[in-house]
């Protein structure tokens, strides 16, 4: 296995655990984490955005059909969390009300899945 390979798998263990606390938490499942929501969701819109970035580009180091589906689920995240940041910051382009929070929670937890998944995907040159 490559560097490029574990660097990818343990980004996306990351960003899987970074989106599955808040899930459990909304649940009501566990509680563990629960102060940290609060302040994660404050930045959740930036990670969303630059999670998306480097998936797209995971996705060009991809085989098979994988490429296509991280490609095209990594630029639509990477465009919710471009959306989203800017509207924080008062340049609002689209509403984006109709995502609830959890779904961001559920867009982050896809994400890394889909980086898990491409880490173990990527070609070996």
């Amino acid at each position: 296995m490559y560097t490029k390979n574990v660097i990818a798998i343990i980004f996306g263990l990351i960003v899987f655990v970074l989106g599955v606390i808040p899930l459990l938490n909304f649940f009501k499942i566990t509680s563990f984490g629960s102060g940290i929501v609060g302040f994660y969701s404050v930045l959740l819109s930036w990670i969303l955005a630059i999670v998306g970035i480097y998936l797209i580009v995971d996705s060009f180091m991809e085989e098979y059909f994988w490429k296509w589906v991280t490609g095209i689920i990594g630029f639509v995240i990477m465009t919710i969390g471009v959306l989203k940041s800017l509207s924080m910051i008062g340049i609002q382009l689209v509403s984006l009300s109709f995502i609830p929070p959890v779904g961001y929670y559920a867009l982050l937890t896809i994400e890394g899945i889909l980086l898990f998944i491409a880490g173990l995907a990527m070609r070996r040159y």
